[in-house]
């Protein structure tokens, strides 16, 4: 139960460090995205986990719908659940980097840090800053 891989992600625990990793594979339908955002929370709660690596750079936007489900229900939830950092990487094209930075534009007052990367190697770093 420690991951989940479909033609649109995969998603898997990172052992040892708290960490979910997902990395989608290219463009996601709203509605698939809901099913591996399904297999997240199950693994957030499982794990006990407390950050998040997430790599979009093949996804050039978020499909209808996706864009607000992100802001207004998954950080709810991953929030409620116990993440507390969340390490984006983002595609290279500037239409896919402000889609993706507006979805994640949350309330500074929350409890999580979400901070975007160009390169995972960055993400990586950060993450195990995080405490």
């Amino acid at each position: 139960m420690n991951s989940f891989i479909n033609e649109f992600v995969e998603v898997k625990v990172i052992a040892g460090e708290q960490t979910l990793s997902v990395t989608f594979l290219g463009f996601i339908p709203h509605k698939n995205l809901i099913d591996v955002v399904e297999h997240e929370y199950a693994l957030i709660s499982h794990y006990q986990i407390k950050k998040c690596f997430i790599d979009l750079r093949l996804i050039p936007v978020y499909d209808k719908g996706s864009k607000e489900y992100i802001k207004d229900i998954w950080f709810s939830r991953v929030i409620a659940l116990g993440v507390r950092y969340v390490a984006f990487i983002v595609p290279e094209g500037i239409l896919g980097q402000i889609s993706m930075k507006n979805a994640h534009n949350i309330n500074a007052n929350t409890a999580i840090t979400v901070e975007h990367f160009k390169e995972p190697e960055d993400a990586i770093k950060w993450l195990k800053t995080c405490e």
